[in-house]
């Protein structure tokens, strides 16, 4: 078999956008990477999937099935597993390849999810500090750059919800009283919805949140272990420039070979592969059942074939997106119901029984789609243009938020932005502002610049970044991983310094799909 060679290529486009270096990949295999250097006669083995325990110190357990672990450096974590930490313990957990997580004396954590582009950490009691991956070409902030959306890890905690984004150094307290508290030293965060800056703090309590300035430079012991770490890791990737096997045998025009195994996907599905029939299921996370004319509900799964009068519904931790049909995508809060009361392609009607959606309709041609109705119990609308549009039910607040596009509704035609409660209308905000907002903007709204739809641009992206950044290895003169990109040379540490040491060193910027229709996003520096 032909091992395809790394190797990169830029070039100039309109309106300033940088192409993408292209990465053959073939020959899939499990879970590893191998590298295959020209004069070598066996492959060495690299990470680059999977969440697992890189050291650990002093007590550290883990549970995996209600039953005792013993933790082990090395060892794989996988879905529901629970780790604790006593008095003297800590350890450092590898994410998705350049991001860490590391874990404080007294307290526990459980992983939700492994998935690349969905990583979810629920975290019980104590601290916790993620180190995320910055390169310095992207543009600062998340939402200015979507092509980051595959590493916003998401944090469950008692009472709220964190999102943590590239480039950033950001701590989780759980305090006594089961209050989240975030404090971001470098990059940004998001609690319950709201944005938390650099040298921030943020304290929910009550329901609300109260954000002050907090000194970056004050640091106690679990800190200053965590840039300790993040300094060994940077210095532990430099020596890879004379220890690395594949520099010792780099010859002059001959560039290490990449194997590469396919992403695994078994929670989302391509926006590519279109169904005959509205509501496939294109993404899920645990917790979310539907029911069918049973007594019972069951796991909803990719594979999953929505009907007519089924009912969907959402724990208070798992969410799920459903393509009604290309280009327009429902997605489902946590703690939600939703009744499909017609699916099919003469018509679509949506009703939402409790909690919360978005209906994103990125491209919307009424001359080949069927009615398309939503609502909740107390009334129905019908899309009449592209547009956003939420629905909140329950707890006397039943409303139909019309943040973008046009709706008829009780024989009116209503544009944004309105929010339709009681049959009455108000003035709405288009600001998003909560975590359910947030979580549906990653997963792409709205169309891109050129004018196709956000969803699909974004998962290309997506997974070209996830091929494209980098993986864990192991260098002969450490007992633990350091991340190695595969070509660029820019990734860095928030905590300062630089993976200067790739595998093949020829920088590649990437290609990012700019929306047209949100303010939220810029163009990044430098494009016209």
């Amino acid at each position: 078999m032909i091992h395809p060679r790394l190797k990169l290529s830029t070039g100039g486009s309109q309106k300033g956008l940088l192409l993408v270096g292209l990465i053959t990949l073939l020959l899939i295999v499990s879970q590893r990477l191998t590298i295959f250097a020209q004069e070598l006669p066996e492959g060495l083995e690299a990470i680059v999937s999977g969440v697992r325990i890189n050291l650990f110190e002093g007590g550290v357990v883990g549970e995996r099935n209600q039953k005792l672990l013993a933790v082990s450096a090395g060892m794989v974590l996988e879905d529901h597993d629970v780790i604790r930490t006593d008095k003297t313990g800590r350890a450092e957990i590898l994410l998705q390849p350049g991001n860490y997580l590391r874990i404080d004396s007294d307290t526990q954590f459980s992983l939700q999810s492994d998935q690349y582009d969905q990583m979810r950490i629920k975290l019980e009691s104590g601290s916790v500090t993620f180190e995320t991956l910055g390169n310095e070409w992207e543009v600062p902030g998340y939402f200015n750059n979507l092509s980051n959306g595959y590493d916003l890890i998401r944090v469950i905690t008692p009472r709220g919800e964190v999102f943590v984004t590239p480039a950033s150094i950001c701590r989780i307290n759980i305090t006594k009283e089961g209050a989240t508290e975030v404090f971001v030293r470098k990059g940004e965060a998001f609690l319950n919805g709201q944005l938390v800056k650099a040298k921030k703090g943020a304290l929910e309590s009550n329901g609300s949140i109260t954000i002050n300035d907090r000194n970056p430079k004050i640091e106690d012991n679990f800190d200053s272990w965590c840039r300790e770490r993040a300094q060994q890791l940077v210095e532990a990737n430099r020596t890879l420039k004379k220890d690395a096997p594949w520099q010792k045998n780099r010859k002059e025009g001959k560039e290490p070979i990449v194997d590469i195994p396919a992403n695994d996907e078994k929670n989302s599905s391509s926006p590519y592969i279109v169904s005959a029939r509205p509501g496939k299921v294109s993404l899920v996370e645990s917790g979310v059942e539907y029911l069918r004319k049973k007594p019972e509900w069951e796991n909803l799964t990719l594979d999953t074939e929505l009907k007519s009068q089924d009912k969907v519904r959402t724990d208070q931790y798992g969410r799920a997106e459903l393509m009604m049909f290309p280009d327009i995508y429902l997605r489902l809060d946590v703690s939600s119901e939703l009744l499909l009361e017609e699916l099919s392609n003469d018509a679509v009607t949506l009703r939402l029984l409790r909690g919360s959606m978005i209906l994103d309709v990125a491209i919307f041609d009424r001359k080949r789609l069927p009615t398309i109705s939503f609502g909740g119990p107390s009334g129905i609308a019908v899309v009449d243009d592209d547009g956003n549009f939420r629905v909140n039910a329950g707890q006397g607040k039943d409303q139909i938020v019309v943040r973008e596009g046009k709706v008829s509704f009780s024989g009116h035609s209503i544009g944004g932005c309105r929010r339709i409660s009681n049959g009455s209308q108000t003035e709405c905000e288009k600001k998003r502002n909560d975590s359910f907002d947030l979580w549906s903007q990653s997963r792409g709204e709205g169309v891109t610049f050129y004018g196709r739809s956000m969803v699909g641009s974004v998962a290309k992206v997506r997974k070209r970044r996830a091929k494209s950044t980098g993986f864990w290895y192991r260098p002969q003169s450490v007992s633990f991983y350091t991340f190695v990109p595969y070509s660029l040379t820019s990734f860095r540490s928030p905590y300062g310094g630089s993976y200067s040491v790739a595998l093949s060193p020829r920088g590649t910027p990437m290609l990012v799909p700019f929306p047209r229709t949100r303010d939220s996003f810029r163009f990044p520096r430098g494009a016209q």
